[in-house]
């Protein structure tokens, strides 16, 4: 950990870098662009660079990539939109992107449309709250089905869905006989694979080949709204 004082903001090359704690306003956007630059360099076995801003300077400036305004000689101009906060990894987003860049999360477009009547920066502490009750939208990355044995010492298919930094488990009851279930395995099939699998070895071997959801909407438990659970499939892949 290094503690300074305007020694390591400018020029300053230390690639592994990957926390920055800045707890200094100003209003400069070149001594604020150059601090947080520090933190991105390319790194072996670095895979981000987390900024913690105590300042409100993300929120008056932007981020590298995503700058509210630049100065064009002497002259500030605003070049960005206000920005909102990602409800799934709290990343500041130009007010009119559809998708994250940080976790892939889609904005529905009631949404941007609602965000975009206004040009003010949004309460970052207010949106983070709302966020954690909302539903959200995800673009999948990759899917694993795998064996899993719960801690009642049931077995059943645990599927796992992956959006950046995001994840949500879902459990079909392949193998259970009863109505309930067998209605339940019918409905996660649909639009997946005309075979519906009988047993749970089955349904493990055949479930590379299944069609995979492309975009998908993710509720907040009721038990716990801390975890999610699969709301519906927004768009399939055309594999």
């Amino acid at each position: 950990i290094l503690l300074n004082v305007d020694i390591a903001t400018r020029g300053m090359d230390f690639p592994c870098t990957d926390c920055i704690i800045f707890q200094r306003p100003t209003e400069s956007l070149a001594l604020w662009e150059q601090a947080i630059a520090r933190g991105i360099g390319l790194f072996e076995g670095k895979t981000e660079c987390l900024l913690l801003d105590f300042t409100g300077n993300l929120a008056k400036f932007g981020t590298l990539g995503n700058p509210i305004w630049k100065y064009f000689g002497s002259e500030k101009k605003k070049v960005g939109k206000a920005q909102k906060v990602c409800p799934a990894c709290e990343e500041a987003v130009n007010i009119g992107r559809e998708t994250c860049p940080s976790c892939n999360y889609i904005f529905l477009k009631e949404d941007i449309e609602k965000e975009l009547k206004h040009a003010a920066i949004a309460d970052l502490e207010s949106d983070m709250t709302q966020a954690k009750s909302a539903e959200r939208i995800y673009a999948i990355g990759y899917i694993d089905y795998t064996d899993f044995t719960s801690s009642k010492g049931n077995r059943m298919m645990k599927v796992t869905y992956h959006s950046g930094r995001f994840s949500c488990n879902e459990f079909p009851p392949f193998g259970n006989q009863q109505y309930w279930a067998k209605k339940k395995v019918q409905e996660f099939m649909k639009g997946r694979s005309n075979i519906v699998p009988t047993t749970l070895e089955a349904a493990l071997k055949l479930a590379p080949t299944w069609r995979k959801p492309k975009v998908m909407q993710f509720r907040p438990q009721k038990d716990n709204v801390k975890y999610f659970e699969v709301a519906r499939i927004v768009e399939w892949s055309e594999e």
